[in-house]
């Protein structure tokens, strides 16, 4: 699908690229979308494989000389952030004020990532007096941005007499890209305090006249940037949306580098800060573990809201800035740091913008000054791949063989065929009798590997041939294993291990070593995603006129990053899983705690939360959850039913009878509580067979409004959450209906994750002949506390994962026990370990 699509071209090529994104969307089946029977390859996305092959192949191994673009383009015609520009322009000089932080942009496509120039022709006018008790104005800063970042702040001294042009130097990715030019607020510690317009920071007296702006690039000086999902971090450093948090003193976020060749280089961070106390946050940035400089980040996080002090959008967002250093490096594998050096909190601060002081690391950029002009690097993984042939004298045919043999490997996860290899070596001699180097031939043999079938479909071609079913090869296990737990392609480690017949021997500790990667994100957020459904929280819109105040893009981020670090915790530490039905705990920072009613948590950083003293349990009470089963206005009891019945319980409800009445006819008003509203429409014998086993459900989380805050009346009303199960025990309230629902639904709850588990882990549906399979798993998790652990290694283990159908799918049972003894020893002891119908697999 789109996402094992994307994250196994990052895995092999190394590039940032998302080209899956521009696919046609992956249709669901069972709750996933990595379902084999409803992904289609119709002839739209075969030309998309197409063109995305040679597009990431030209980031990845460039070939072509990149001729540098200039372009100029007036202040006039540049994108103004303010209205009437006209009335701003005297004779094509545009003037900018810090009031509103104006600016200019100019969208500009970049052929490739590298080194761009941008310069500004511009000139100072200050106000008549300096500020008081200075002789002397100090000068205007003028920011030159990439996007949202600060690339590199100007002093502008120059007056309309003798107006100057003022560079800067960026690196630049390819594609389209925001270059602005703007007068901005001053920002930092003292400065922030200052709001006024919704606007954080001082202003700067005087004004900025713009009259050009001009871009040009690539320009000599490779450029590699080293994105964040690429960063190592260390202590208590964590990911998010925004990059990598440094917390606490001595976090660290390491980037290993290949210094291509001795020369003088420079080396950048992109980074912003939270405030407390009287310093900034101070990074250091090390090379091989020694100091190179330390830096003070004055660029902002995104402000807190006080209460009572509007701000504006821009307020609401962090503005990075690039932080550089040049210096002179060797050759070799290196590796580039940043740490946090001075952690600070100070929770008695009266504004909560100051009581954490936090760093963040987006990204780093290495940029080999000494290269040759327009010579943009190959990306890591290619310069490995390239460096052991190409540095040949004259490589030709024997190392393009050579190098071919190594890149299918990986591509296809598998060794390749001499014939296939033979195949691919035409395509190289095509290449080369119409004026193609060595590296111009690989590459055109490499795309037609990226378009083939054992690149795009999952599922192993070498013992298809087979008549009876039989254990899949170590290579097929190693691609199963991958894709389920890290949805890409697998790593060297994994394919070596196959290669020598060693995978099975071995698959505990690998497993091991595979969750504990940060690559098992990808479990989290594509199973637990899907399953638990949060994945889907940015379809969920609550009422804007209900909720403007209360439910925002933060929020909802919010809300999605406590259930992703909850499920992670899982993960992470092997609890249970029956902690997703009652735990007494959650992760949160201050945005979300304040929104439950908890106190003692303050800053955007998330941490683990006691839950002792709230009603709220388990992931039926996270925002996420509760918003995503409501009405855009208000609760609904049905939905949360449901969405428990079929998520946690695996236990689909009746479907409506045809011409059900609506719960609240249009052109009445609503009257009572939602319950009362609810107990009306049951009293309907033809919907209450499907409201029975739902509704209690929804009505013990009644307490919780439809953005997830906890209440005690709906609108005027007392709310009363008490409820019973159908022929079962009462309740009262979320807390007993989760203890409830892990005393006496334990055994529903465990068959559902397996079937779940084992569905996302197969590609396809969960059949009858799988529930020896399932039920095996059911037990292993009653007997051992439903320990994440036992339900992973009982996925991989199981006859379904480990076997494959044979072709003509006999239906022998003597003859099937006969191939199922190589994996008998892996499987949980069970009478159905060997039955031949749990050996059928799906594959795409």
């Amino acid at each position: 699908n789109r996402t094992e699509y994307n994250n196994s071209i990052r895995e092999l090529l190394g590039v940032d690229a998302r080209p899956a994104d521009d696919f046609p969307q992956d249709d669901s089946g069972y709750g996933f979308d990595n379902i084999a029977d409803v992904l289609t390859l119709p002839p739209m996305l075969m030309e998309k494989y197409l063109v995305a092959a040679e597009k990431i192949l030209d980031e990845a191994v460039p070939t072509d000389r990149v001729e540098m673009v200039e372009r100029n383009v007036t202040a006039v015609e540049a994108t103004a952030n303010f209205k009437k520009r006209d009335e701003r322009a005297h004779d094509g000089w545009v003037n900018l004020s810090s009031a509103q932080e104006d600016a200019l942009s100019v969208a500009s496509d970049s052929p490739a990532a590298g080194e761009y120039i941008v310069r500004v022709l511009a000139f100072a006018k200050y106000p008549d007096m300096p500020p008081p008790g200075l002789t002397e104005h100090p000068a205007l800063k003028m920011s030159i941005m990439l996007g949202d970042a600060v690339v590199h702040e100007a002093d502008v001294h120059a007056d309309s007499a003798d107006p100057q042009w003022y560079e800067a130097r960026l690196g630049v990715p390819a594609g389209r890209q925001q270059f602005r030019i703007a007068l901005r607020r001053l920002r930092g510690l003292k400065e922030d305090t200052n709001i006024s317009g919704g606007r954080v920071g001082v202003e700067q007296p005087g004004e900025i006249y713009v009259k050009q702006i001009h871009i040009a690039g690539p320009v000599s000086g490779a450029l590699r940037r080293v994105a964040g999902e690429r960063i190592d971090i260390t202590g208590s450093a964590g990911r998010s949306g925004e990059g990598i948090t440094l917390h606490k003193t001595d976090d660290s976020a390491i980037a290993t580098i290949t210094v291509p060749a001795d020369g003088k280089y420079l080396l950048r961070a992109q980074a912003f800060a939270e405030y407390a106390g009287d310093e900034y946050a101070k990074m250091e940035l090390l090379l091989d573990d020694k100091p190179l400089k330390v830096f003070d980040v004055a660029a902002p996080a995104a402000r807190k809201v006080i209460a009572g002090k509007e701000l504006g959008n821009r307020a609401r967002r962090a503005v990075p800035q690039v932080y550089e250093i040049q210096a002179n490096l060797k050759a070799g594998q290196r590796k580039l740091a940043a740490r946090f050096v001075n952690n600070l909190k100070n929770d008695d601060a009266p504004d909560p913008n100051y009581r954490d002081r936090n760093l963040y690391v987006q990204h780093f950029e290495v940029v080999e000054l000494s290269a040759p002009a327009l010579s943009p690097p190959m990306t890591e993984p290619m310069r490995r791949l390239f460096g052991k042939y190409a540095a040949t004298k004259n490589p030709g045919p024997e190392e393009a063989r050579a190098l071919l043999e190594n890149f299918t490997r990986h591509a296809w996860r598998r060794p390749p065929q001499t014939e296939e290899i033979d195949r691919l070596m035409k395509l190289y001699g095509f290449a080369q009798e119409h004026g193609e180097g060595f590296s111009g031939g690989v590459k055109h043999a490499m795309k037609a590997v990226l378009v083939s079938p054992s690149f795009l479909f999952r599922g192993g071609t070498e013992s298809q041939n087979e008549d009876k079913p039989h254990p899949v090869s170590e290579f097929e296990l190693a691609s199963r294993l991958s894709y389920f737990l890290w949805s890409t392609t697998p790593d060297d480690e994994l394919l070596d291990l196959a290669g020598r017949g060693a995978l099975r021997e071995n698959l505990d500790a690998q497993v091991k070593r595979m969750l504990a990667s940060n690559k098992s994100q990808a479990f989290v957020d594509n199973f637990a995603g899907q399953w638990l459904q949060f994945r889907n929280l940015d379809a969920a819109h609550p009422d804007e006129k209900m909720f403007e105040k209360q439910y925002d893009d933060r929020l909802r981020d919010a809300m999605k990053r406590e259930t992703q670090m909850f499920f992670e915790s899982i993960l992470k530490e092997d609890r249970s899983l029956l902690d997703v039905l009652t735990a007494d705990y959650t992760f949160l920072n201050e945005r979300l705690a304040k929104h439950y009613g908890i106190d003692g948590v303050s800053g955007d950083e998330f941490r683990r939360v006691s839950l002792a003293d709230s009603p709220r349990r388990g992931v039926l009470t996270h925002g996420s959850v509760l918003t995503l089963t409501s009405n855009p206005t208000r609760t609904s009891p049905v939905k949360r039913g449901k969405w428990v019945l079929q998520n946690l319980l695996g236990t689909e409800p009746p479907p409506p009878p045809p011409d059900v009445p609506p719960l609240v006819k249009n052109d009445e008003p609503i009257t009572g509580t939602v319950r009362q509203q609810l107990e009306k429409h049951r009293a309907d014998p033809m919907c209450s067979s499907c409201h029975a086993p739902m509704d209690p459900i929804g009505f013990g989380l009644e307490n919780f409004d439809a953005i997830g805050r906890f209440r005690d009346k709906d609108g005027k009303l007392p709310i009363d959450p008490s409820s019973a199960f159908v022929n079962g025990p009462k309740f009262s309230g979320v807390r007993e209906l989760s203890a409830l629902l892990a005393k006496t639904r334990s055994n529903d709850f465990y068959r559902s994750v397996s079937e779940n588990a084992l569905t996302f882990a197969l590609g396809r549906g969960v059949e009858p002949y799988d529930q020896p399979a399932v039920e095996t798993l059911v037990e292993a998790l009653r007997k051992n506390d439903g320990r994440f652990s036992t339900l992973v290694l009982g996925v991989i283990k199981s006859v379904p994962f480990q076997m494959r159908r044979g072709a003509n799918d006999p239906g022998d049972e003597q003859d099937n026990e006969k191939a199922a003894p190589p994996v008998a020893a892996l499987t949980p002891q069970t009478p159905s370990a060997g039955l031949p119908s749990a050996g059928v697999s799906h594959e795409r």
